[in-house]
């Protein structure tokens, strides 16, 4: 049994160059929590933001770092007052995006925000759909509150979340139009857009009254960009996390006009839950562009910079014998 794993840390923000392999000590059982054997981990666009220090202003946690949100693996020990779970379960989860800690071979998950991985699913596959699906939930059924028949238009469509967003959206009744590049168009018309919009020839905001919710999962629109689009009664729903959109959301609550929502996304069992029951049906399934090692975790970054990523990238680590 070994004592320690392999994780990717960094102890100052930078470049993709400041992450780097280290061994630590495995971590120890705690009640409440699994501890799973990671086969693959997710990259995520925040996880890069809080590497640069973009983040800064909400990140009050100490070096070295560790970051990561979404994994997947095997369950490898129980915690005390667990009961839903047992070895050998193929789990994913997102763990806390402050907190970090998703690249590493073995890691702690509150039993509470794990799900079993549908059969169907690969490890990869599984990994990459924690973060962006909860992101999408949680944006499109408790920010925007998206009814059914509504029109909803995704920015950023071919993105790891806007692939779920377009996937949830079209499973919940709405009617969907994806915005992304002429190279993405296929990709986002086979996850069940009704419309898609090539934004290199065309602004979707020109659309004047189009839509009832404008979910930006890219974070480049805001609502003074897009806000002719919108239908009376219209929200606009952001993945852009900046003082100045939280100062726009909180004036939304009291001045007349469209609602502005960021979503911060939080660690959710229940929700994970469901969306692999829209797994099992076939009405959600993962995109996944490419996959590194884990101690290739610096290209991962070079890479999900480049926001031309069709879907998610995936770390891929050597869990066996880690336990």
């Amino acid at each position: 049994m070994r004592e320690t794993i392999q994780h990717v840390q960094f102890d100052a923000y930078g470049p993709p160059e400041v992450l780097t392999c280290a061994p630590v000590p495995r971590p120890a059982a705690r009640p409440n929590h699994l501890r799973v054997a990671v086969h693959a981990a997710g990259v995520n666009p925040v996880d890069w933001r809080y590497r640069q220090g973009q983040l800064k202003w909400i990140d009050w946690s100490s070096f070295p770092r560790t970051p990561g949100a979404d994994v997947a693996g095997l369950v490898v020990a129980v915690g005390t007052g667990v009961d839903a779970f047992r070895v050998g379960d193929r789990v994913c989860a997102m763990v806390d995006t402050r907190r970090g800690g998703g690249y590493a071979e073995q890691v702690l998950v509150p039993a509470a925000d794990a799900a079993r991985i549908p059969p169907a699913l690969t490890m990869v596959e599984a990994a990459g759909l924690p973060l962006v699906t909860l992101t999408a939930i949680q944006a499109l059924r408790d920010q925007a509150q998206l009814q059914v028949g509504e029109h909803v238009l995704i920015n950023g469509a071919s993105g790891g979340v806007g692939t779920m967003a377009v996937q949830w959206a079209k499973a919940h009744g709405a009617t969907v139009t994806g915005v992304c590049s002429h190279r993405n168009i296929a990709l986002v018309e086979s996850l069940g857009a009704d419309a898609v919009i090539d934004y290199t020839q065309e602004d979707f905001a020109r659309r004047t009254g189009a839509y009832d919710v404008i979910f930006d999962a890219y974070g480049n629109r805001s609502l003074s960009d897009v806000e002719p689009a919108l239908r009376l009664g219209g929200r606009f729903v952001t993945t852009d996390i900046t003082p100045q959109r939280l100062g726009r959301m909180v004036g939304s609550w009291i001045l007349p006009g469209p609602a502005v929502r960021v979503v911060v996304v939080q660690p959710s069992g229940a929700d994970l839950r469901q969306a692999m029951q829209l797994v099992r049906t076939g009405a959600l399934r993962p995109v996944v562009d490419r996959t590194f090692p884990l101690c290739d975790a610096a290209a991962a970054h070079r890479y999900s910079e480049t926001r031309r990523a069709q879907g998610k990238i995936v770390l891929v680590t050597d869990a066996h014998g880690t336990s």
